[in-house]
């Protein structure tokens, strides 16, 4: 019998360097050692692992080409040179556990109304609302050959002969000189438009508008509490004061060994409640989160609540953390007086692969009943149904 080869991975400084860094941002614990050897004390997992981590982490989250690689590792888009901005969400919130502490996001299916959410917030920062209290905003629009030449950057209607590039996504910075649209900063360097921002019409979006996100911080900005000082103050300026009052966020134990966070504001598009929890494992790394909306719109005869957001991140996936925090939206959404709870199924995660199969699957495992009807904002292909 001829004896079993056994394959040793030995790295060299300056691979090891790399490896450390592209498996801290993926969440693995990182070692400052060869595979094959043991831990010792003075290994960067016990010792300075947790900095060490959440620098390669910070330091991925500002690579474009870092984070677009990371974000291609769960997308389930493979041979796609791009992804969905719901990907890209799930990656910036995976990483940036100091700048996005107590936020969520959530998508604008009008252009209408991604439109108004802008000029209230540019009317929030003239009255002194600082910079990182206001909501951000993404801008997914099609886009033609055209658009490389844009003159100074404004994005022009296009001609019969203009071919089309697909879906291009934008970090929108306010509205448009003289109103009537939006500008927004470019991922195509500083080379193009006027040093890499430029604007885009409102007759544009009318006809080539596709989806529309807005990032909003829980910890400042509005809540249930807040209502009174926000809608119906006289002054304005005593609304941005109460919008720069710090909201809580209570964190206990979740599942023995991990700890979660709760928080909660109020959605830019729905006006309604939004629950968010997010769980962390034992060196404070984002393992799953839920964004749960409570809807109580009096239009509606039976009161429900909705799931419009439910991820794990792969690496801590099977070990029951959809599944508990599923049943934790369900008993908030009771507190709440709904009646039944509804699970948005989103566009990007309807793909058949065994990642997203399973995600598929998860929605019957919890007594859901799929609705199959397309609808935006978000984009989603189904929505489940369950009677609480």
């Amino acid at each position: 019998m001829g004896a079993e080869a056994s394959h040793i991975i030995t790295l060299c400084n300056n691979c090891h360097a790399v490896w450390m860094i592209n498996n801290a941002s993926m969440g693995y614990d990182i070692h400052s050692h060869d595979i094959e050897q043991p831990c010792s004390p003075t290994c960067y997992t016990r010792r300075g692992g947790r900095q060490a981590q959440v620098r390669a982490m910070q330091l991925t989250s500002f690579d474009r080409t870092r984070g677009f690689l990371l974000t291609k590792t769960h997308d389930s888009m493979p041979g796609v040179n791009g992804s969905s901005m719901l990907a890209s969400h799930r990656t910036t919130y995976f990483l940036s556990r100091g700048l996005w502490r107590q936020t969520f996001y959530e998508a604008v299916g009008r252009v209408e109304t991604l439109l108004s959410l802008v000029a209230e917030t540019e009317e929030l920062g003239s009255l002194g609302l600082p910079t990182y209290m206001r909501d951000g905003y993404f801008l997914i629009f099609e886009v033609f050959e055209s658009a490389y030449r844009a003159p100074a950057g404004d994005i022009q209607m296009p001609t019969a002969s203009d071919r089309s590039l697909g879906l291009h996504a934008v970090h929108v910075t306010g509205q448009a000189t003289g109103g009537g649209g939006l500008e927004f900063w470019n991922s195509w360097g500083a080379g193009w438009g006027r040093r890499g921002y430029g604007s885009v019409s409102e007759e544009y979006l009318a006809k080539y508008f596709y989806e529309g996100w807005v990032v909003r911080s829980g910890r400042w900005g509005p809540t249930e509490h807040k209502r009174v000082f926000l809608c119906e103050s006289p002054d304005p300026r005593e609304s941005v004061r109460a919008w720069q009052i710090q909201n809580p966020r209570q964190g206990e134990r979740f599942l023995k060994s991990w700890r979660a966070y709760c928080y909660e504001s109020i959605s830019p598009t729905r006006a309604c409640v939004v629950e968010c929890v997010e769980v962390r494992n034992w060196i404070g790394i984002r393992a799953a989160w839920i964004f749960v909306y409570h809807d109580l719109d009096p239009g509606f005869t039976e009161p429900f609540s909705e799931i419009t957001e439910l991820f794990v991140w792969p690496l801590f996936r099977r070990v029951g953390l959809a599944t508990t925090l599923e049943r934790w939206a369900c008993d908030r959404a009771r507190s709440y007086g709904s009646r039944e709870m509804r699970l948005v199924y989103n566009e990007a995660d309807n793909n058949p692969s065994p990642l997203r199969t399973a995600g598929r699957m998860f929605g019957p495992a919890r007594g859901y009943q799929w609705w199959w009807r397309p609808r935006i904002g978000p984009r989603a292909v189904a929505t489940g149904v369950k009677e609480l």
